[in-house]
């Protein structure tokens, strides 16, 4: 489906730009959302994860694992909706068992390289936490919530 060079089991960063990029343009050209995650596992394994995230999520959307994490990418989804989606992963996957972090096409770039550093930033404030998280653009606007 899609041109990514799989080198022993990883997806290699400028793949996942290839995608991200390829997504964009598409949701330019029909004024839709795209939201893309990095997920890193806590308690769980990656190997467990991949697959627990391909039956919780749709059809349409991408996990593949890459440079170390699973990145996501969720088609015509909104940071409301991708917040919504990774809150209910990680209720089925367990409070302590995966770190996300997210950002969303516009708002949070127009470029595969910022949007791709931002949700870096953000699985890396998740991993942070003393518990899993999911952490995106409201996190960022709130300060006052706490992490509990």
């Amino acid at each position: 489906m899609f041109p990514l060079d799989w080198n022993g089991g990883l997806v290699m960063q400028p793949d996942m730009d290839w995608l991200v990029n390829h997504e964009m343009r598409a949701s330019k050209r029909y004024r839709r959302f795209l939201s893309l995650a990095y997920v890193a596992p806590r308690g769980a394994s990656k190997e467990m994860l991949y697959p627990l995230l391909q039956t919780m999520l749709r059809a349409s959307d991408v996990v593949a694992p890459v440079n170390g994490v699973l990145g996501v990418v969720l088609t015509e989804t909104d940071q409301s909706g991708a917040a919504v989606a990774f809150a209910r992963c990680q209720r089925r996957i367990g409070t302590d068992g995966a770190d996300f972090g997210f950002a969303t096409f516009p708002q949070d770039g127009h470029s595969s390289e910022l949007l791709c550093a931002r949700a870096r930033q953000r699985l890396d404030r998740a991993m942070a936490g003393a518990h899993a998280g999911v952490v995106g653009a409201e996190a960022e606007e709130a300060p006052g919530i706490p992490d509990s």
